[in-house]
């Protein structure tokens, strides 16, 4: 029962590694996409982080996979970034498996969704409409602190005081306009 259980996780991490190894190999998509970047210069690595962040968001809320995103991504993106700048390759890495995580919790395709739901008793549709704001408020949260991070060549003081800044507005942002929202119409004094 738990090979059953594991097989659809087994073959997505199959074929993602494939995917990956024919990009990486006969596709040479990393040296592709390196030229690219060191065409444009200094200024796109800059806000590399930011890209890889929003592209692993995409790419796992459409396919509903981070392990796949992961296996899909690291491999082209990775060297591309220690090509262009080593110093950046860690916050690289740290956009592409956050972005990843954002698409696999968010998205209503992903198995995270699914299950959660069919064990809450919801349905799955509704599940990943209660997921969203939240997911999206921590992206923009951490898409804000990636570009921090790529303007300020990877301060990590800095890209998480954005982060965290944007978050706490965000969170401020939400909890006043409930309040708003569940104001009485008339108060004890006035009746």
């Amino acid at each position: 029962n738990g090979m059953k259980l594991m097989l659809p996780a087994n073959i997505i991490l199959v074929l993602a590694w494939t995917l990956s190894g024919i990009c990486r190999d006969l596709l040479m998509s990393a040296q592709y996409v390196e030229g690219l970047v060191t065409s444009f210069g200094g200024d796109v690595m800059q806000l590399f982080p930011f890209i890889c962040f929003a592209a692993a968001c995409v790419l796992s809320f459409a396919t509903g996979a981070s392990w796949a995103t992961f296996g899909i991504l690291v491999p082209i993106l990775v060297p591309i970034a220690y090509a262009v700048d080593p110093s950046m390759v860690f916050v690289v890495l740290g956009a592409v498996l956050a972005g990843s995580v954002f698409g696999d919790h968010s998205s209503p395709i992903s198995d995270t969704s699914v299950l959660s739901a069919a064990s809450s008793g919801c349905p799955v549709m509704e599940h990943a409409a209660t997921q969203l704001p939240y997911a999206l408020l921590t992206a923009f949260a951490a898409g804000a602190g990636y570009l921090t991070a790529g303007l300020t060549n990877g301060s990590l003081l800095l890209s998480w005081g954005t982060a965290a800044a944007v978050l706490s507005g965000g969170l401020w942002l939400t909890l006043n306009q409930r309040k708003e929202a569940v104001r009485p119409i008339a108060t004890v004094d006035e009746v």
